[in-house]
């Protein structure tokens, strides 16, 4: 605000706004107030310090001024007022009070004529919406001559901007405030950052080849804004070929009988581009020793040599390099582990013996034999078996001899007389005997009898009485019985016997009612069958099912049954084609009668064209150099009518080479020939030789002279090739 300079700031003056901007410690931009810089300049109002600003020494001097016209104040008080006041109405307090300086100073009273003249100027010019001349003044300058407020007549809202724009790389950025009291705009700017240059990146990068510069631009962008600030191309010059390794092709192994040979071919490690390809030739190669094989071997005795023949061929060839017979020195024999043989077991009467014989494990000959005796055994007894056993029974006692024997000769060992005393009698399961059963009216009887289940002596005899049994009726049995019929009762006798002795115990004589008609169910006679459009008619009649008696008879009738709608079936049927609807008429017929019941016409739809296979037509083959052509039609499957018809190109076929081999151009006998590799295309016959390769020369054959023939037009001969003839 105008009034800041009280705090040491300093501002910038926008005439468009009637304002002041705080600039801070920077170089100000001075206040445009055309009528006050032209009358300060007159009175030398603007003073500097010694850095070059307009400072508060010029306050001393207006100090001075002010004092010194201070009693002419009072004589134009009234109009000072008046002035101010519209001054300060238009935000000109400052211009106002800068003249009414410049008048004071200019006399020791105050002019109320070319003074006051002066000053009104100087207010309407302080309302101009801009000021159209630059000349500069301080504002602390403006503020050294103010009697009033030190804190000035404007109070701008410095906390809420009314408006604010950042600064960027390009453009500066501005905020404003606004008086509260009179409206005037305080704007302050900061200024463009300029650009801030990133590092440079690397874009567009084409990289070179073995034959081909590569390139690529370097581009620098504004690290805030992005904006592109320079772009340069950069050429990366061509690789050049970089030889690899040798590289070994159509190789084939010199051996001991016959050179070898390879194609030493160098290539570009990057590209691949053949660089040069080189033709060597293998020497024969010396004999290579292979494993030493053995052959005639003959293979040692234990006590007899053998030998064998070392023999060393060449590993390719088979060539034998040497042969060298070697002795195999006789074995040995090597015992075997002792065995026994003629061996006679030891028993417990007789000695025993066995021979332990040693043989060679090779030759099988015996090396040595020792004989031995095996001492008689001790008898071995065996388990003790009974013999002259006399079993004891009830009421005798019985004995055995218990007889160990050796289980190897049998010798009797030991024998011993046992005591079996007598078992006494074991009753058995009593058993019944002399049974006598009772029947329904008489009493019956039985023995239980016990005997010793050893020796069967009776033990003991009981008889037992069984009472009789009484009768025991059965389920009563008709008998006699008439059956009854629908209308006839019928009769039976019921009787009861006896289920054990079949003894008849009751007869009772009995009634069966008469069984009354049983209907069946109901069948038709005379019947008429209805028809479609006729009721028909029938007697429904019931007999019993017993005696076939007629129960009722009953006349009814049948509805007619109406038509029956078959499914339709199409007549006088027009078939649609691609492009024309079709016709036919549905008609429904009864399935009873066959009448007609209803017919409706219908339309097909026209099926539409029906895209066929496309065939080629007009067709012109293509060949190795030149493309072909056809046309492409589709006709429509049903009808055949052309649907589409499309140029196609065939692509040129290309040549298809044969494998390149070489062609010779024979020589004469005074012209050279010609060989070259070259390949032939299998279907135009075009030749195609070798790129790079320039063939060689076959020189000319020479003459090949005959004889010489002596004629009378001189001596000549002549070439057997060519037929030239040459004079003597």
């Amino acid at each position: 605000m105008f009034w800041g300079a009280i705090m040491n700031k300093e501002y910038h003056f926008y005439p468009e706004y009637n304002n002041y901007e705080e600039v801070g410690n920077l170089d100000l931009e001075q206040a445009t107030f055309p009528e006050y810089n032209k009358l300060a300049s007159e009175e030398n109002l603007v003073t500097e310090d010694e850095s070059g600003r307009s400072g508060r020494r010029g306050r001393s001097r207006a100090d001075a001024m002010r004092n010194a016209a201070s009693k002419n104040l009072k004589q134009g008080q009234s109009l000072l007022k008046t002035l101010l006041g519209g001054a300060f109405k238009g935000g000109a307090a400052a211009i106002c009070i800068f003249t009414l300086v410049t008048a004071i100073a200019s006399g020791s009273e105050l002019q109320l004529g070319d003074n006051a003249d002066r000053i009104a100027k100087a207010v309407d010019d302080t309302r101009r919406p801009a000021f159209t001349q630059q000349e500069s003044v301080s504002p602390q300058d403006l503020i050294a001559v103010w009697e009033g407020d030190p804190e000035g007549p404007h109070n701008y809202d410095l906390e809420t901007p009314i408006s604010y724009k950042e600064a960027d790389c390009t453009e500066d950025g501005a905020a404003e405030f606004k008086c509260l009291e009179c409206g005037v705009i305080y704007r302050q700017v900061f200024p463009a950052a300029g650009h801030k240059p990133g590092s440079a990146i690397s874009q567009n990068r084409t990289e070179p080849d073995c034959t081909h510069d590569g390139q690529y631009d370097e581009a620098v962008y504004c690290t805030v804004c992005g904006e592109e600030l320079s772009r340069k191309t950069i050429k990366l010059a061509a690789l050049g070929h970089d030889p690899g390794e040798e590289v070994k092709e159509n190789e084939k192994p010199a051996s001991c009988s016959e050179e070898g040979y390879y194609e030493s071919v160098i290539s570009c490690s990057r590209c691949g581009e053949e660089l040069s390809r080189t033709a060597v030739t293998v020497e024969l190669q010396p004999h290579t020793p292979g494993q030493i094989a053995y052959e005639n071997e003959k293979a040692p005795g234990c006590t007899v040599d053998g030998s064998r023949d070392a023999v060393t061929r060449c590993m390719y060839c088979g060539t034998e390099l040497s042969r060298t017979t070697e002795r195999i020195a006789a074995l040995g024999h090597n015992p075997a582990s002792a065995v026994r043989e003629n061996q006679k077991a030891a028993t417990c009467t007789a000695e025993g013996s066995y021979d332990e014989a040693v043989y060679c494990t090779v030759c099988n000959e015996e090396l040595s034999r020792q004989h031995f005796t095996v001492a008689k055994v001790a008898h071995t007894r065996a388990a003790a078996v009974y013999e002259k056993v006399k079993a004891a029974q009830c009421t005798v006692d019985g004995s055995r001899d218990e007889v160990v024997y050796c289980s190897v000769c049998h010798t009797e060992l030991s024998r011993n007389t046992v005591k079996l005393p007598a078992t006494g009698h074991k009753a058995g399961s009593s058993v019944t005997e002399n049974y006598n059963d009772a029947d329904c009216t008489h009493d019956g009887s039985y023995d239980s009898v016990v005997y010793c289940k050893v020796c069967d002596e009776e033990l003991s005899r009981r008889t037992y009485s069984i009472s009789a049994k009484g009768h025991s009726p059965q389920a009563a049995v008709r008998e006699n019985a008439k059956s009854p019929d629908c209308t006839h009762a019928g009769s039976y006798e019921s009787v009861v016997y006896c289920s054990r002795c079949n003894s008849e115990i009751s007869r009772t004589p009995g009634t069966i009612a008469a069984l009354g008609h049983s209907a069946g169910s109901a069948v038709r006679e005379n019947e008429v069958s209805a028809s479609c459009q006729e009721n028909g008619s029938y007697e429904s009649v019931v007999y019993c099912t017993r005696c076939g008696e007629e129960l009722s008879r009953t006349r009814g009738t049948t509805a007619a049954l109406g038509h029956s709608a078959g499914s339709a079936v199409r007549e006088n049927e027009v078939s649609a084609s691609c492009q024309e609807d079709g016709s036919y008429e549905s008609v429904v017929y009864c399935t009873r009668c066959g009448e007609e019941m209803s017919r409706t016409p219908q339309t097909i739809a026209a099926l539409g064209h029906s895209p066929g296979t496309a065939v080629r037509e007009y067709e012109s083959p293509a060949n190795c150099m030149e493309e072909g052509f056809y046309q492409s039609v589709v006709y429509c499957s049903r009808c055949g009518e052309e649907m589409s018809r499309t140029d196609e190109h065939i692509p040129a076929l290309g040549h298809s080479f044969t494998t390149e081999t070489e062609s010779i151009a024979e020589p004469s006998c005074e012209e050279p020939g010609w060989a070259y590799n070259s390949k032939v295309c299998t279907r135009c016959g075009y030749e195609e030789r070798e790129d790079g390769y320039d063939g060689y020369e076959i020189a000319p054959l020479g003459h090949s002279w005959g004889a010489w023939e002596t004629t009378p037009n001189g001596t000549y001969r002549t070439c057997t090739r060519c037929g030239e003839t040459e004079m003597q």
